[in-house]
């Protein structure tokens, strides 16, 4: 859990009361080699902080039904299947453990009663979401680069 609250507080400063409440909430689990982090097409409910271990998530191309890798992510990030954890509907993405993993691990409804109850935690999802979608658009445009180089 400490990797999760020094992961948290170099974003922004965090009260006790913070801390002591994701000490309370957030759970670790553990994932073997190839085991399901999330599997679609349930609704991911989750987030996940990558303390060991590398994770992938897979999608299905509706045109050929073949299964690709739209993310890898390793230790000290937050992953998640984005747009069914935004949206509370099925999830097209499976979220697969590469390698043996541990995580700590939060659910929405935990994730917004937080929210609620900590103002300093508002401007901390801000500024994640903020270095996750500039992430994204990095790896969306090393993807078309890649796809490019292929034709």
């Amino acid at each position: 859990m400490k990797e999760v609250i020094a992961f948290l507080r170099a974003v922004a400063p965090m009260t006790d009361g913070l801390q002591l409440a994701l000490y309370n909430t957030v759970t670790q689990v553990g994932f073997r080699r190839h085991g399901f982090v999330h599997q679609g097409p349930a609704p991911c409910t989750n987030l996940w902080f990558i303390e060991k271990g590398l994770l992938c998530c897979y999608d299905q191309d509706q045109d050929t039904g073949r299964q690709y890798c739209t993310w890898a992510m390793e230790e000290g990030n937050i992953v998640t299947c984005v747009n069914s954890f935004d949206t509370g509907f099925a999830s097209t993405e499976s979220i697969q453990a590469v390698e043996d993993s541990i995580v700590w691990t939060i659910d929405r409804p935990q994730l917004e009663r937080l929210t609620a109850g900590y103002p300093e935690f508002l401007y901390i999802r801000l500024r994640l979401t903020e270095h996750y979608h500039v992430h994204g658009r990095k790896m969306d445009a090393w993807r078309q680069k890649a796809a490019r180089a292929v034709l």
